[in-house]
């Protein structure tokens, strides 16, 4: 992929399983009538987000919003949401180590930044970058056996970036344990927290009442009432983003960020592991 999704136009039509039209594309852009949906299609490598992917998403949401599509849907194939950001890829892109670290950055804000309705299917695992893309979404549909982690301290870096967003409307001091560790925690304890807004029951993880409800409701209307509910609650993480891009690409190269990420490839416990698996 280079960066460019396709882009299919389908008649208007319930998002839930991911189409076979897009079987073979890594990253493709459903027109559903008012609804723009982005399937997240690369389970080989667990959906993660390689430079490519993230191009693609960027451009994706950018053009979806100059349409003024009515709801952006965020979905993917396979049993993985996102793996996080490619560190495979980021491993061997040592002569251009803030590429990752910028892109993801720019990836965030462009969801966070959306102007109408942003709901998300989960149906599987999300960690790191995943985590992001989750929470700069308005709506979180996940499957009852989704798990989570912000898993960025298991390879020797922190979670900056996605910190950023997921910290804002949600406490500090009841993530801390999840951002400090990098366990795992199911759906419950995700809805808990606030980071998914309902745990589906039905099998193929529908979101059809959050986009129902979200076409009734009147377009300008919800693109001012997403801007007064951030602004009423102070939400505000572009005001750090460029400092915690900086961080992000600063802490990719330091020796403990590339004693685990070579774990991570190696199948291994890092060095700092005082036994057991990551």
């Amino acid at each position: 992929m280079n960066g460019a999704a396709s882009v299919k136009t389908a008649p208007a039509a319930t998002i839930n399983a991911p189409h076979d039209a897009t079987a073979s594309e890594p990253l493709a852009v459903l027109q559903e009538g008012a609804v723009d949906r982005l399937l997240i299609n690369s389970p080989a490598n667990r959906n993660a987000l390689s430079i490519a992917m993230m191009e693609g998403l960027v451009a994706a949401i950018e053009r979806s919003a100059r349409r003024s599509a009515r709801v952006l849907v965020l979905d993917h194939t396979g049993d993985v949401f996102c793996a996080g950001v490619d560190l495979k890829e980021r491993l061997a892109m040592k002569d251009d180590p803030h590429r990752h670290s910028q892109l993801l950055g720019r990836l965030l804000a462009a969801l966070w930044n959306y102007p109408s309705p942003v709901i998300c299917r989960i149906a599987g695992r999300s960690r790191g970058g995943g985590m992001g893309l989750a929470a700069c979404s308005d709506m979180v549909v996940c499957s009852p056996g989704s798990d989570f982690a912000f898993s960025e301290v298991r390879v020797g870096v922190a979670p900056a970036l996605v910190g950023t967003f997921s910290l804002a409307g949600i406490s500090s001091r009841a993530l801390k344990p999840w951002l400090l560790t990098g366990e795992s925690f199911d759906a419950r304890e995700a809805l808990r927290l606030g980071l998914i807004t309902r745990i589906a029951t039905d099998d193929a993880t529908s979101i059809d009442p959050e986009l129902t409800a979200s076409l009734k409701g009147a377009p300008e209307s919800q693109r001012v009432t997403k801007r007064l509910v951030r602004e009423l609650a102070g939400e505000a993480p572009g005001n750090a983003l460029a400092a915690m891009q900086q961080l992000s690409a600063e802490l990719f190269a330091t020796d403990e960020a590339a004693e685990g990420m070579a774990a991570f490839r190696e199948r291994r416990p890092p060095a700092w592991a005082a036994g057991g698996s990551r």
